[in-house]
């Protein structure tokens, strides 16, 4: 049987797909134990638009207006869209134009599945509902909001005694949305709550723009459904009656040895029946190429008793394991899976099994004793930082969101996976909006670690309005998030708080069952350094562009440190996919149809900062698609920046940064560094060539007095590096060559960087190019990085900020003159495009992936600068999408030829594909 919460089996990668040929089919009675996801036959119907009890409708068939469900789970917005009851509410201002009280209605969903006969055991799981519900089975009552309220809490019900064997069954369950919804605690004025109680659901705060979706009096953003509905998988299981839930295994590493490690294996058995049970608990632990290992131990059960179940060293040598293949980040190594199997005997039957992956690794949060925020009122005022088997890990993250409708797509998000690891993302950051545990288990498996929080700014944070079903439903909510968490090798850092600190009694409360449940990894209690104590991490911001001077003139606090979340709230997608969600008549100028798409807080949701730095920089854009386009060169500067300083600068002051964001829940303009219909943008490149493993970076004359340019070598490997060479050519707007240099045999350590050389200013040609690139020992080119400079530079305004909204403006004293580049002559570059062998995936290659090598020859004597090459569908000029470029938004240099790479599994086979290519200066 797999385990029934939807965990991960064996290799395999989600569960749902091992499942396929059970749903809602009769299995025998030799299948036993075993579980079907009930994914498909449901309706929804709202609660008043009919007649009739729970009674009555987990009876009969659904009502004449019941809509079928495309596939469970769904929120009622997402049935309602997937049915075609409403106009796609990702374009435009449709959604803003959905009944905004869908949210004060109750919702039926109705199914009817097939149950084995002769089994002694049945259970529902619900993974996840929104946010009370009452379930009928058979016409008699489950379960009501005594027990089913809560947005991320599992729950398991015994329905032996109400399950028709070998027949047809019907399923009714009631579900009310979200209800009792506070402002958002960084409003002005808002009074103290009295206890009153608040419903703990997510909130997309400030992901969605209250103005048009949600209460701008509040400033609470919310969905016209509040995200009601089923969200999370729904099982039957059946089996004896013992069951077996939430496997786990804990592994300790003799630090800084690794060639042993002492593993505990731990499982939730629960006794459904109402006698006692005696049996044993047998298990195995297999790799290939290992060893198995094998677990047994005589258990007894009283009548309806759970306990935890255990094997440790101490009672199990065999736990000492020696020589383990360790579980590493991909940007270090193997993310080596091992499996465990466990069953409960009990009469010579099956009674339960269930089986789940774990690595062996450790994962340990620490805090050094550096004051770079001195001004902060805390006796220990070091930054955290991570340790990963031993070793120091730089975070270079970026926060994870799911669909706006809580979606489940797992085609799209081994998509959204494979560009995290292509940019060389090594952290995703989860606040809130938990959904079943596909992203922990391509997590585990691609080798990134995973931070996971509460959700902040609303209920979650609002702990004077709490009543005591809040504190309840936070305890139980807590336990289920952490059980799912706990045993995934992706699973590194767990938040108790984010921009809030939990009051003592909730914080006991929380660590408490961070204790209970074996909790092996690293936690803090907040992630901000607004509160009564520090965890070593901020967020200062910022939360809008900022020029690369910031991240590297050192005098920001948003620029050092350990920092959860800093990047824009204001990022434009590329022109081609501006012009999918904003319809034809609304693209030009910024308009309350772009603001639905924005963030909520003021001028973020209006873009102004991205359009005031786009306008200063690079001049006023005369239409949307040319603002998209000189966008992608702001944006792009700004992520490089970004990550660069914390790559190419000392680990003491830069040991953690997370971008806000990685993707976006919709078609928007909120932080992302791919847009909604994954097409990379500026952001993505800007991320990609900053942590590539060898960069040669420049400080963009942040230094000093802003007369030279620090160039570094940098290496983001874990091996020395020798022989390497850097040579440094600066060109103007007009292709001649100002100067050159190169240095001689360099050798950089592992994790570390070198300054190299130094560069003047060449004020004398208002713009300039600066081209670096980095050789091997036998000369052979690395990579290649491009800078572009003005004769004014940018000048962020140091005055303090004021209060976290002040991070969200974009502030500058002086700007940079990038406008010349408007008059660079044009340049014809010739282009060919071929299909070569082999494929080149960041996760695991498909049969139906095809590589593609592109071929850009400048034949004049001028730069062709930002050249984006484009992949198009045959007969089309829409990219195709997903895929993967080794580079773009590149430079060709006169006289010239760059490859890029693309590579795609979204081609059939056969077809030919075209090519675009186009440039700040290529027509």
């Amino acid at each position: 049987m797999t385990e029934n919460t939807g965990r991960r089996v064996g290799p395999g990668w989600i569960i749902g797909l091992l499942l396929a040929g059970l749903l809602c089919g009769v299995a025998s009675a030799a299948s036993t134990p075993g579980q079907t996801e009930l994914r498909d036959g449901w309706f929804l119907t709202r609660a008043d638009a009919i007649s009739g009890d729970g009674a009555q409708l987990s009876a009969a068939p659904p009502a004449k207006q019941a809509i079928a469900v495309k596939s469970m789970p769904a929120t009622v917005l997402k049935a309602l869209t997937d049915a075609g009851q409403l106009v796609d509410p990702y374009i435009g201002d449709n959604l803003a134009r959905v009944d905004r009280t869908l949210w004060q209605h109750d919702w039926w969903y109705q199914t009817r599945f097939n149950a084995p006969a002769g089994q002694p055991r049945y259970s529902l799981v619900f993974n996840g509902i929104s946010y009370r519900g009452e379930v009928w089975l058979n016409g008699q009552r489950v379960a009501g909001p005594e027990t089913m309220t809560g947005m991320w809490r599992r729950n398991e019900f015994d329905v032996t005694g109400l399950i028709k064997p070998g027949e047809e069954n019907r399923l009714a369950v009631r579900i009310q949305p979200e209800q009792r919804t506070p402002g958002m605690n960084l409003a002005p004025g808002m009074s103290k709550g009295q206890g009153e109680g608040v419903d703990l659901a997510d909130t997309w705060v400030d992901w969605i723009n209250f103005r048009f979706l949600g209460d701008s009096k509040s400033m609470a953003s919310w969905l016209p459904d509040k995200n009601g509905g089923i969200t999370g998988r729904v099982y039957l299981t059946w089996g004896g009656p013992v069951t077996l839930r939430h496997p786990y295994v804990a592994s300790v590493l003799p630090l800084p040895r690794k060639d042993t490690a002492a593993l505990s294996v731990y499982v939730d058995a629960a006794n459904q029946s109402k006698v006692a049970v005696s049996g044993v608990l047998r298990g195995t632990i297999s790799r290939a190429g290992k060893p198995d290992l094998t677990l047994e131990k005589a258990v007894t059960l009283a009548a309806g008793e759970t306990r935890e179940l255990s094997f440790t060293p101490a009672d199990t040598p065999a736990l000492k394991v020696t020589h383990p293949d360790l579980w590493w980040p991909y940007i270090w190594g193997d993310p080596a899976l091992y499996h465990l199997s466990l069953r409960f005997d009990t009469q010579g039957k099956v009674s339960d099994d269930t089986q789940t992956d774990f690595g062996i690794r450790s994962v340990t949060g620490h805090r050094d004793n550096t004051r770079l925020f001195p001004e902060l009122p805390f006796k220990d005022g070091g930054s955290f930082y991570l340790q990963i088997n031993g070793r120091d890990y730089p975070v270079r993250g970026a926060a994870y969101t799911p669909d706006l409708f809580y979606g489940h797509d797992p085609k799209r998000l081994q998509a959204v996976i494979a560009y995290a690891k292509d940019m060389g993302i090594n952290l995703l950051r989860q606040e809130g909006k938990f959904l079943d545990d596909d992203l922990l288990t391509l997590a585990d498996r691609e080798g990134i670690p995973v931070m996971r929080g509460l959700v902040c700014c609303g209920a979650w944070e609002q702990w004077d309005r709490w009543d005591a079903q809040d504190h309840q439903v936070a305890r139980d909510t807590v336990r289920s998030v952490l059980r799912e968490l706990r045993g995934h090798a992706s699973a590194a850092l767990w938040a108790n708080g984010s921009d809030g600190m939990p009051p003592e009694d909730v914080l006991a409360d929380y660590r408490q069952i961070l204790t209970d449940l074996h909790w092996q990894n690293a936690v803090v209690d907040t992630l901000s350094q607004r509160n009564r104590d520090w965890s070593g991490i901020h967020m200062s911001g910022p939360y809008t562009w900022r020029a690369p001077v910031f991240w590297f003139d050192g005098k920001f606090s948003g620029a050092r440190g350990s920092v959860a979340e800093e990047g824009s709230d204001e990022i434009v997608p590329p022109p081609e996919s501006l012009k999918k969600f904003i319809p034809a008549d609304s693209l030009w100028p910024v308009n309350p149809v772009w603001e639905v798409h924005g963030g909520s807080v003021p001028g973020n949701s209006t873009l102004d900062g991205l359009r005031l730095a786009v306008t200063k920089r690079y001049g006023a854009p005369a239409n949307a698609e040319d603002f998209a386009r000189r966008a992608q060169l702001a944006i792009y500067e700004g992520v490089r920046a970004q990550f660069e300083a914390y790559s190419a600068l000392d680990w003491q002051e830069h040991k953690f940064t997370v971008y806000w964001m990685l993707n976006s829940p919709w078609p928007s303009f909120f932080g992302q560094l791919f847009d909604w219909y994954l097409k990379p943008g500026g952001a993505y490149f800007g991320a990609k060539k900053a942590l590539r493993p060898l960069s040669v970076v420049s400080d963009y004359y942040a230094s000093g007095d802003h007369h030279k340019a620090v160039i570094r070598l940098v290496n983001q490997t874990l091996n020395s590096h020798s022989g390497l060479q850097v040579r440094a050519t600066v060109y103007d707007l007009q292709g001649r060559v100002l100067h050159e240099e190169k240095t001689g045999a360099l050798r950089v350590a592992a994790q570390d960087s070198e300054p190299v050389m130094t560069l003047p200013r060449f004020d004398q040609a208002g713009v300039w190019f600066i081209r670096l690139r980095l050789s091997d020992s036998q000369g052979q080119l690395l990579t290649e990085n491009v800078y572009w400079q003005s004769r004014t530079d940018d000048q962020p305004d140091l005055a303090p900020l004021k209060d976290v909204l002040a991070s969200m403006k974009l502030r500058q004293t002086a700007w940079a003159d990038f406008s010349a580049l408007q008059t660079m002559p044009a340049v014809r570059l010739e282009s060919s495009l071929k299909e070569v062998s082999g494929a080149d995936s960041t996760l695991s290659a498909s049969e139906k992936q095809r590589r593609f090598v592109i071929r850009l020859t400048n034949p004049t004597s001028h730069v062709a600068f930002f050249v984006r090459a484009t992949l198009t569908a045959p007969g089309s000029d829409q990219e195709v999408l997903p895929i993967s470029y080794d580079d773009n938004y590149i430079t060709v240099w006169p006289h010239e030829t760059r490859t890029v790479t693309a590579t795609t599994d979204a081609l059939p086979a056969g077809s030919q594909p075209g090519l675009h290519v186009d440039g700040v200066n290529v027509p």
